[in-house]
């Protein structure tokens, strides 16, 4: 019968398991090896009842899943217990992620399986707090933001609709409401099958008709190319291409000639950016970006790079001109381009910080404050070890005030978001008694 039980419990079936080894320890209650399946076989089985417990209180069959936990809990008290735990930590997790709403989600659970779970209640009453929802409210305009910009490179990239349609897909990621992506993915899923359907559907004559018009693009790009006619000839390969996507040739001399024309246009942006004529060079970026914006991408994270080590050089002058320069090609470099200015401060203010050193870090960053008053990085720092000091003395109000600030310099730092580790305080903040159970 033991035999049977471990069968059945090998199979999966740990209901059947657990019910043979019952009749086995019935027949033989000293038994050794039957007492520790016994055991194993009945926590598995609890834990199997509590994740039937969560599917059916998902479908919204609550009188099953009601029956699943108090099943699961007859058989053991600690693996109930300790699955709670796990989805309070999960719960938790979710809020790190910056996805309060699953955080909320997970949080009904738990209290539909455990109604007086504390660690629930408190988390449903820092979500349901102004505070946080002002703070989510900067977190979800900078996520816009950021799809926004997606979306603008994603139609920059139309010729390229398998990349295009990537970026779009990312843009809807951030912003499920971003019209304009929705609108341009579904236009590329849309030419992605024409042209699958096309390909399929040529005759053989078609086709050799197709491949004659391609050679013929192909040459007058040839030509062009060879005066120097670089657009014209960028023009005609992409024809070419059209008319044949196998052509290796032209897909070679595209890419080449894309390459020559973005070249030049980043040469022209960087001279306009040195001239001070910013909208001049950020129209020769965005051209190079239509031409190869892979190269683009590249020289922006090359620079970058090379900036970096500059700076750890101590060349700052060279640094700064390379920062501004990545920063044109990568917007999304500008916090960067700031940081260069203060690195050697907030890298010192930063290690404090992370230390817990605040009166330390508070010294450091307000000399820093006083030298780049409009960085960006030296602010946000300054409000949250303000913050930080502020909730080490008791001060709820200020900490409250600092923590704001920060969040509405920067909503997506990680550090911001690591301050709802510390639940009990920041419950505080908002004015609960965490002294009594919440209700």
């Amino acid at each position: 019968m033991i035999e049977r039980a471990l069968m059945e419990y090998q199979r999966g079936n740990t209901p059947n398991a657990l019910d043979l080894i019952y009749s086995a320890l019935e027949k033989y209650p000293k038994n050794s090896r039957a007492i520790d399946l016994y055991g194993q076989i009945r926590d598995d089985e609890a834990k199997r009842l509590c994740r039937a417990a969560e599917i059916y209180f998902r479908n919204g069959e609550l009188d099953i899943a009601r029956k699943k936990i108090e099943e699961s809990r007859a058989l053991s008290v600690d693996i109930f217990l300790a699955y709670i735990e796990e989805k309070v930590i999960e719960a938790k997790s979710f809020l790190a992620d910056q996805d309060p709403i699953r955080s909320a989600e997970s949080a009904d659970g738990i209290l539909f399986f455990d109604p007086g779970n504390n660690e629930a209640l408190k988390l449903k009453a820092l979500l349901k707090s102004s505070f946080f929802r002002e703070l989510y409210g900067s977190v979800i305009s900078e996520k816009k933001k950021l799809a926004a910009l997606k979306c603008t490179e994603a139609r920059q990239l139309s010729a390229n609709p398998i990349k295009s349609l990537g970026l779009a897909n990312e843009a809807l990621k951030l912003d499920p409401s971003n019209n304009a992506a929705a609108k341009l993915r579904k236009q590329l899923l849309k030419k992605l099958a024409e042209e699958e359907s096309s390909a399929l559907g040529k005759s053989d004559k078609q086709m050799a008709k197709d491949k004659e018009k391609a050679m013929g693009y192909f040459l007058k790009a040839e030509e062009s190319y060879k005066k120097k006619k670089f657009e014209r000839a960028f023009r005609d390969f992409e024809k070419a291409l059209a008319r044949d996507p196998d052509m290796a040739q032209a897909k070679k001399m595209k890419e080449e000639t894309g390459a020559l024309i973005a070249a030049s246009e980043l040469a022209l942006a960087f001279d306009s950016l040195a001239s001070g004529k910013k909208r001049a060079a950020s129209r020769h970026v965005k051209k190079a970006r239509l031409y190869d914006p892979a190269m683009v991408s590249q020289k922006a994270l090359e620079m970058m790079a090379e900036a970096r080590r500059l700076t750890a050089s101590g060349d700052k002058d060279r640094s700064a001109i390379l920062f501004s320069q990545a920063a044109l090609l990568n917007p999304g470099y500008e916090d960067d381009k700031r940081m260069s200015e203060s690195a050697s401060e907030l890298n010192e203010a930063w290690e404090l910080y992370k230390g817990g050193n605040y009166e330390r870090c508070a010294d450091v960053i307000s000399g820093a404050v006083k030298k780049y008053p409009e960085n960006m990085e030296v602010l946000f720092l300054e409000s949250l070890n303000s913050a930080q000091m502020s909730l080490d003395k008791g001060d709820f109000l200020q900490t409250r005030e600092f923590l704001l600030r920060s969040v509405k310099l920067n909503p997506l730092h990680r550090e911001v978001w690591d301050f709802f580790s510390r639940m009990d305080e920041l419950l505080k903040i908002l004015g609960y008694d965490i002294g009594e159970k919440i209700e």
